[in-house]
């Protein structure tokens, strides 16, 4: 029996690969041999796409599908680590735009969700994020506390967790599939000492957040200023979820220290404390960790003559340059380093997911990121350690007029 018409025959099973014949004027026998040899023939041809032949006897190789990746970007978009968050959101949607106009063959999707700066709340994120949405690729969060609550789910799924700010030093062994881009938050402590000691202070006193970025600097820095010689008067953890600090800045003050070395969780708390220790009006010098690099901490009317460690932000390189010329035009604003560290972190996951030919296999994504070596990022130079850490280099910079003018 003839076919009168043309039809289609389907053979699947191979994935997401297919054959699909039109044989017009065959009888099905033979076709259905035909397909078979065929098939066996061209199974090769498979792994590259989906092989059609028409009535014409054309054959045509059709392109493979794009390679996917979805980012789950679990972000402080509310709450106190909103200036960060919402920076490193901003930042992403711009590396996403870059990964399409250049990697034609990489789709990206970001799927943002708000932790709302609260440890359980980044939790309820994590679980949608990898539970219910299937992502096997979280991008954030912001604080070092939500950091270590989220780590043990992903690493449970084998999901890459990539933080761009978090410091805390415990974050180094949080697991295997946990990546940062940014140093860790000993590294300021120590600088910020040595800078404090070589200009002959001797007696510091010391204010920091009950919150783990907050105690590596803080810890850090006691450890290296008392190895160097110098005195701590006085060590003070205060809440940073409360309004007022003044009782805890009494305590200090009592110590008579030459400076206060302030070690907040966020810009919000810190602008606070520091509003507050200077209507008190010490004199001395009011030195901080990273969580007061923030645009927000210069625009709020008490960074003047405040002097930080941050890590070192290239501004005069050509691509900064230009990276920070389209944010300040599409957002209103200037980046900081977390900011390009989120550029850059998206950038490094899409070079991932092209080499793993998508984001399933996470373990050929933490393999690829394991290693990457001195990758020329916004950032700056990256190359990740055994643990996911990177060593980046810190700076001494003071706030003058608004903006931050560097030290050493």
């Amino acid at each position: 029996m003839l076919w009168k018409n043309p039809q289609q025959i389907s053979i699947k099973g191979l994935g997401r690969y297919c054959i699909r014949v039109s044989m017009p004027g065959e009888t099905l026998k033979k076709t259905l041999l035909f397909v078979i040899v065929f098939s066996l023939v061209v199974g090769a041809v498979f792994l590259s796409g989906c092989l059609q032949q028409e009535g014409s006897g054309s054959v045509v190789l059709a392109q493979p599908g794009p390679v996917k990746l979805r980012i789950g970007a679990l972000l402080d978009l509310t709450g106190k680590g909103a200036s960060y968050g919402n920076d490193a959101r901003d930042a992403a949607l711009l590396a996403v735009e870059d990964l399409r106009k250049t990697q034609k063959s990489l789709e990206v999707e970001l799927l943002f969700e708000d932790s709302q700066s609260e440890d359980l709340q980044a939790v309820n994120s994590a679980k949608k994020l990898l539970e219910i949405d299937g992502v096997r690729v979280i991008l954030g969060p912001v604080r070092s506390n939500e950091v270590l609550a989220v780590a043990p789910l992903t690493e449970a799924k084998k999901a890459i967790l990539f933080t761009f700010v978090a410091s805390a030093d415990e974050i180094t062994n949080a697991g295997d599939f946990v990546f940062r881009n940014r140093e860790t938050g000993s590294l300021h402590g120590e600088k910020i000492a040595e800078f404090i000691k070589s200009n002959g202070i001797d007696a510091v006193a010391v204010l920091s957040a009950q919150s783990a970025n907050s105690k590596t600097y803080a810890s850090s820095f006691v450890q290296k200023f008392e190895a160097l010689g110098g005195k701590i008067a006085k060590t003070i953890e205060y809440n940073e979820n409360l309004k007022d600090f003044k009782s805890e800045i009494v305590k200090a003050l009592e110590a008579n220290p030459k400076v206060l070395y302030v070690s907040p969780a966020t810009d919000s708390d810190g602008i606070i404390l520091i509003r507050q220790i200077k209507e008190f009006g010490f004199k001395g010098l009011i030195a901080g960790a990273p969580g007061l690099d923030s645009q927000a901490f210069l625009q709020s009317g008490v960074s003047e003559g405040v002097v930080i460690t941050s890590p070192f932000f290239d501004s005069e390189n050509t691509a900064v340059k230009e990276f920070s010329r389209r944010f300040e035009e599409r957002f209103g604003r200037k980046p900081a380093f977390y900011t390009a560290n989120a550029y850059d972190a998206v950038m490094l996951l899409g070079a991932a997911a092209l080499e793993c030919k998508g984001d399933e296999n996470t373990e050929c994504l933490r393999d690829f990121l394991y290693n990457v070596k001195n990758y020329e990022g916004l950032g700056g130079l990256t190359t990740f350690d055994g643990k996911g850490d990177v060593i980046k280099p810190v700076m001494v910079k003071k706030a003058v007029n608004g903006k931050f003018e560097r030290l050493e």
